[in-house]
């Protein structure tokens, strides 16, 4: 189920496969906060819009690999990394259409990009499906966020369970596990009362952020970025094949994102079971999900769960941090 919905690429409908993910809705130093000192540590992690990659390069991985099924995603990071690579933090989060003059892509990229400009006028950070739709809804959401109490907050609760229940691939929409509504409506509503203004937030409410507020694109980040990201490779494939096919590899962190959320509970169980075996002793698995708590982690031998971080994140929180015994 998970490929079908995340390799078409698509939220709604059919068509070439699209960016569904303009950037991470996630606070990616906290994958990077359990990497092994500096330069020691191998790194694997879902692609995405890139900012979990990037941000464990920053930490000193001596490689990262981020996979993704979907390889709209990987021709994303790709222009990433030429906007990092040209000092254009403002293509991130501003008109990006420059770069298709300026910066330096493979062929795939550039043909993937011309066929897209029109996706590009917000920047590389809000090309995807989700935040372009979004940032259509910013102003009634904006409009709902002043009041998180009474009939205006009931009514537009309902308008998004309804913009989910229509606007998001089948697949997806069949994999939300009961009690997924309750349990995001409550964290939406915790953020909301105590009027969070961090970035993340305040992107995720589709108000946009800046170029270098997110803390990979800071400036001591990016100085860093540049002299790493030959350290960078991309693959598309799903995680559970790669670590298949690739079993000769060790690492001491895989970061699932989210992926587990469109799994059955025994593909999910499956999954972290192969993770496990894939770490080095003491490597560490971080998990997130946007509708599961961490009460849906599978057990698994040889994993031990540690205590979570505090939550910064609203919508896609970490779930669970194992480490291998």
């Amino acid at each position: 189920m998970s490929e079908s919905v995340w390799q078409k690429g698509r939220l709604l409908g059919s068509g070439d496969p699209s960016v569904i993910f303009g950037f991470q809705h996630e606070d990616s130093s906290i994958e990077a906060a359990w990497l092994p000192s500096p330069g020691s540590g191998r790194a694997l992690c879902i692609a995405s819009g890139g900012e979990t990659a990037f941000s464990l390069l920053a930490a000193g991985a001596s490689e990262v690999v981020a996979v993704d099924v979907n390889g709209a995603q990987l021709r994303l990071i790709e222009a990433k990394v030429s906007a990092l690579t040209n000092g254009h933090l403002d293509w991130l989060t501003e008109d990006a259409s420059p770069f298709l003059s300026e910066g330096d892509l493979s062929v795939e990229a550039r043909s993937f990009w011309e066929r897209r400009v029109d996706s590009l006028h917000r920047g590389f950070c809000f090309s995807g499906l989700v935040e372009r739709r979004t940032f259509h809804l910013g102003p009634l959401l904006r409009w709902f966020a002043r009041h998180p109490s009474g009939w205006r907050w009931k009514t537009g609760w309902w308008l998004l369970r309804l913009a989910i229940s229509t606007g998001y691939a089948a697949g997806f929409r069949r994999s939300l596990p009961e009690g997924w509504a309750a349990r995001l409506e409550e964290r939406v509503k915790r953020a909301i009362m105590e009027d969070r203004k961090d970035p993340l937030w305040v992107a995720e409410l589709g108000l946009g952020f800046g170029s270098g507020e997110l803390p990979v694109y800071s400036n001591d980040s990016t100085a860093t970025l540049k002299d790493r990201l030959s350290d960078l490779r991309l693959v598309e494939s799903d995680l559970a094949g790669y670590l298949r096919d690739h079993p000769e590899e060790s690492w001491n962190l895989i970061a699932l994102s989210n992926i587990g959320d469109t799994m059955g509970d025994s593909e999910r169980q499956e999954l972290l079971r192969l993770v496990v075996e894939r770490l080095v002793p003491g490597g560490i698995v971080v998990m997130r999900s946007i509708v599961h708590s961490s009460d849906a982690i599978p057990d698994v031998e040889w994993c031990e769960w540690l205590p979570l971080p505090p939550v910064r994140e609203v919508v896609c929180p970490v779930i669970g941090v194992g480490r291998k015994c």
